[in-house]
């Protein structure tokens, strides 16, 4: 037995070799590009203040790979804490959420409160990183603790913060360079300040996590176990999640949102022979701080417009394929039940049901083009003031009626071709996957006129997809692993996101705009086009009632009865149609097509036909209450219609998620 650690000690060095070299060389030809090696020394203690080169040596060069070292332990070591209390391979700050909370707190004092960042950064960083991991325990615990869930449960999390970030972007635009920068960690330094704020942090939590040891360890045993063994199971995770949280916090706070790095350094590190929780704290942390620093080299190479790639974008470009490799390794505990639509009861009279909510569409709609608040107060329009009017509020209430019937259309496609009660173009990823070919289009300068914008849109989806299922079919992944394989997809959409909007690119307003869902953006022309393409799609669809019908099924029993493999397929072809058109207007993150399905299920219509006839009607109302919500809350400020529905929805899918507790 004694064997194992000496065959597994040089793995574990061949792997922080294999990191830490390339990243050495790459720092050592920069040093040398700055300074002849004897020059070192005497550039440390006393650079020459007229030499540029020397100080960008000692202030620049040196104190960002000490931080990004720094930065990669303390992330590590946060991470294998929370794979450990929370028995979950997937846990790390950025999937549960706690890094997000932490930037969203600073952004949010950047903007409001500015004088707390100078007194009390690290604070407002803890804070946010703790309420956002409490809620997500809160939400993603139930009776078990479900590494499924909890996962669920951070990265929609991750969502909520993006959209209330991106709220933020929008009505501080001379900042919002700055705060997409920030958000995609960058480790550049001018000074010895961020080291000299990490440094003992860093330690102080090796610390306590050397105290925690034992009692950590102990976790991994039975919860009976450790009672018996006079072990506080709950005392001791809330200590291990204070550590954990705290050093995400002030990672956070010194250089940004930087994830993966606490998955992937842990992950590999696992891989190279480290099984018992203690080999796991000695060796993350030095795999972490190479991996990171390795990274940081690397991007630091690649210019993106007038920017440098930050670090955080390259850990998550590398993090996120990791995250789906991991996907099969996932504990099957607290898996979600599918096709959740046939549980609710059928309505009697479906066709009243139909009729009052294409009535309620009817009052959202009159009360959008004419009501809403002026000069003299909250007025309806009337006579010649809403003959002046129409020009304006018409094609945005359009253009919110038609993407929220498509997007809500969609997702009661992709519910019942997956059988999953929690899949929708935005969660799984699909209206990500179509602006990530929009940005494509962007950066190749390719013309973007509607009609193309809808094609790159619609490949896009399409691609998604298909490699959703495709992931699906390989590792046998479930309904829970194909949401977070989604998730995951939306994370990597986000990145590259703020990437291009923090590169100084001017086309990443028309991005940042285009994202948010805003209806203010929607011309006339496409109103009126969406408008007829709408009904148009809905009666194309009637044909595929029966696969609607009997794919849920599973596609063993649909082949038996004579449905076509090919009807798959036409249906993903018609959800992802839907999304584009959808996402064109409504951006790629509103959770109608979520929300929409579940609504029109409770309500008994739970046949295909009668599904997504109500899905469709309960979506264009959604998106026009929303958009005349945000036009109307913050008057005279506006709140685009898409992160409006973002902000409702995500409650809505954690309670969801809630709900499928079983």
């Amino acid at each position: 037995m004694t064997a194992n650690p000496v065959r597994a000690l040089p793995r574990r060095a061949i792997l922080l070799v294999l990191l830490a070299a390339p990243a050495l060389f790459l720092f050592w030809f920069d040093l040398t590009r700055l300074a002849p090696p004897e020059a070192w020394l005497r550039i440390i203690r006393a650079p020459d203040r007229n030499a540029m080169a020397e100080l960008l040596l000692r202030d620049a060069l040196l104190p960002r790979a000490l931080i990004a070292m720094l930065c990669g332990a303390a992330l590590s070591l946060a991470g294998v804490l929370f794979q450990q209390i929370l028995r979950n391979p997937l846990a790390e700050p950025a999937t549960l959420g706690v890094s997000s909370g932490a930037y969203l707190a600073i952004a949010s004092a950047t903007f409001y409160a500015p004088t707390l960042l100078a007194t009390s950064r690290e604070a407002v960083a803890f804070a946010g990183a703790a309420t956002a991991g409490t809620l997500v325990f809160l939400l993603g615990w139930s009776r078990t603790l479900s590494p499924v869930r909890l996962v669920l449960a951070g990265l929609v999390v991750n969502i909520t913060c993006g959209a209330v970030a991106t709220a933020l972007a929008l009505f501080n635009d001379q900042s919002v360079a700055g705060l997409y920068l920030w958000a995609s960690g960058n480790l550049s330094q001018s000074g010895w300040d961020g080291t000299a704020y990490l440094l003992p942090r860093f330690f102080a939590a090796i610390l306590a996590t050397a105290l925690l040891l034992r009692p950590l360890t102990l976790l991994g045993l039975d919860e009976g176990m450790t009672a018996a063994l006079g072990l506080s199971p709950g005392l001791a995770r809330l200590a291990g999640l204070v550590v954990a949280i705290a050093l995400t916090a002030f990672v956070v706070s010194a250089v940004g949102n930087i994830g993966f790095v606490g998955l992937a350094a842990p992950a590999v590190t696992r891989l190279a022979g480290a099984r018992r929780l203690r080999d796991q704290f000695v060796w993350a942390p030095p795999v972490g701080a190479a991996l990171l620093w390795l990274a940081d080299e690397l991007a630091s190479r690649i210019g993106i417009g007038a920017q440098q790639l930050p670090a955080g974008t390259a850990t998550a470009l590398i993090g996120v394929p990791l995250l789906l490799l991991l996907l099969p390794r996932l504990s099957h505990s607290g898996e979600l039940p599918r096709d959740g639509a046939g549980r609710n009861a059928r309505a009697s009279r479906p066709l009243v049901i139909l009729a009052t909510l294409l009535g309620l569409c009817l009052l959202v709609f009159c009360v959008a083009i004419s009501f809403a608040p002026g000069v003299r107060g909250w007025q309806w329009a009337s006579g010649a003031q809403l003959h002046a009017l129409l020009p304006w509020r018409w094609p945005r209430v359009a253009g919110a009626l038609s993407a929220g019937a498509m997007l809500a259309g969609a997702g009661c496609l992709i519910q019942r071709l997956t059988g999953n009660p929690l899949a929708s173009p935005e969660v799984l990823g699909i209206g990500a996957g179509g602006m990530l070919a929009m940005i494509g289009a962007l950066l190749l300068d390719l013309p973007l006129d509607p009609l193309f914008q809808t094609g790159a849109l619609f490949a896009g989806a399409v691609a998604t997809f298909l490699l959703l299922l495709l992931l699906s079919n390989r590792s046998s992944m479930s309904a829970a692993r194909m949401l977070l394989a989604g998730i995951a997809i939306n994370t990597a959409f986000a990145v590259v996101v703020a990437l291009f909007v923090g590169s100084g690119d001017p086309r990443g307003l028309v991005l940042l705009r285009l994202i948010s869902g805003s209806m203010s953006l929607v011309r006339e022309t496409i109103a009126a086009a969406m408008l007829v393409a709408t009904p148009v799609l809905f009666v194309s669809l009637l044909a595929l009632a029966r696969w609607l019908a009997l794919l849920p099924l599973g596609m063993p029993t649909a082949k038996a009865v004579g449905v076509s493999p090919a009807s798959r397929l036409l249906v993903l072809c018609a959800a992802a149609l839907l999304t584009a058109c959808g996402t064109l207007i409504a951006g790629p993150m509103s959770f109608v097509g979520l929300m929409a399905p579940h609504m029109a299920s409770m309500l008994g219509l739970t046949r295909p036909v009668q599904h997504l006839a109500g899905a469709m009607l309960m979506g264009a109302g959604l998106l026009m209450a929303a958009d005349w919500l945000g036009r109307v809350a913050l008057f005279p400020n506006e709140l685009p219609a898409g992160i409006v529905v973002t902000l409702l929805g995500s409650p809505y899918f954690l309670w969801l998620l809630r709900r499928q507790s079983v």
